[in-house]
């Protein structure tokens, strides 16, 4: 497997096992665990062609039929051209793409015309056609502050889209859906929060925008490199020496060298913990394959939740 670019953020210790969860098997019972938090970056999954490739931008959905406020329909335009520029400006980042967005911001119309027709028009090789749109705010929950006297309400802005990515003239298609949620909140005073309306669609524009640029990503996500920031609980038993120190100066290979002896150890839950943390030094290596093959191992040699967790992680991958 492709290896991926390693940027090393920080070393931290945390309390309480695995950060916010604590396992109660032997693996964790350790009081205090170190995290090695890293930096990879994914290449695409599918990658376009070779040479120059123009990609049209079109929309499919067709916003007059909603029944909504006028403010409300103003954001969801907003959100839905949104959708498209977002997506087009991701992947105008790709080398030899040019893009060629065919929708308005302010009158955002439905475009009729037959993929087959538009292809031919501006000689494109694909056309990323915005199907679905639909965004909305909802009531999440409320916390009171009995010092400050001050309600806090929470409000997801949520949004879901699909696109169909068209190669050429139309006959071959891929559907593409995406969905993301934000988190608002509304600072109020007084005992009865319900008391006071809601935020609505058209109050709510920055975080549909923001929850819309997630969406569209997560949609194409299979088309675009993306970086993923990951956490790492670390086992730091004494017999490992000093685990910190190396993690705090990126002596990676020095780690798993030093833990390969334990591999063999007697004790299975001693060769899990080596073998659970080697398979960390693959992957923030980028070598999917091998940490595959160490966490595997760990769970082979006694069963823990750090690497019942990154393999789950790993085949998603």
């Amino acid at each position: 497997m492709k290896p991926f670019k390693l940027f090393l953020l920080f070393f931290a210790i945390l309390s309480g096992g695995c950060g916010e969860s604590v396992y109660t098997d032997a693996l964790q019972s350790a009081p205090l665990v170190p995290h090695f938090t890293f930096l990879l970056s994914f290449p695409p999954k599918v990658l376009l062609r070779p040479d120059t490739n123009t990609i049209l931008l079109i929309n499919r959905v067709d916003l007059s039929k909603l029944q909504v406020p006028a403010l409300d329909l103003d954001v969801i335009k907003a959100g839905a051209y949104t959708a498209l520029k977002y997506a087009g400006d991701q992947l105008a980042v790709l080398h030899h793409v040019r893009v060629i967005n065919l929708t308005d911001s302010a009158a955002f119309e439905l475009n009729k015309d037959s993929v087959a027709a538009l292809s031919a028009k501006y000689h494109a090789d694909y056309t990323l056609a915005l199907l679905q749109y639909s965004a909305g705010v909802s009531r999440d929950g409320v916390h009171h502050n009995d010092i400050t006297g001050r309600t806090h309400t929470y409000y997801n802005n949520k949004v879901n889209l699909k696109f169909t990515m068209y190669l050429d003239k139309g006959d071959l298609y891929k559907d593409l859906a995406g969905s993301d949620t934000t988190r608002s909140i509304q600072h109020q005073y007084g005992d009865d929060p319900y008391d006071f309306a809601p935020p609505t669609i058209g109050v709510s524009k920055d975080f549909i925008v923001n929850a819309t640029q997630n969406a569209a990503f997560m949609a194409l996500r299979d088309y675009l490199p993306y970086t993923e920031t990951e956490s790492r609980p670390m086992y730091n038993d004494k017999k490992f020496g000093s685990l910190a120190d190396e993690l705090i100066f990126g002596q990676l290979d020095k780690i798993s060298s030093s833990l390969q002896p334990f591999l063999n150890d007697r004790d299975p839950v001693l060769a899990a913990k080596a073998a659970y943390n080697i398979a960390v030094v693959y992957e923030s290596h980028g070598d999917i394959d091998k940490a595959l093959s160490m966490a595997q191992l760990s769970l082979d040699k006694s069963k823990n939740s750090y690497a019942g967790s990154l393999i789950s992680y790993l085949r998603s991958k």
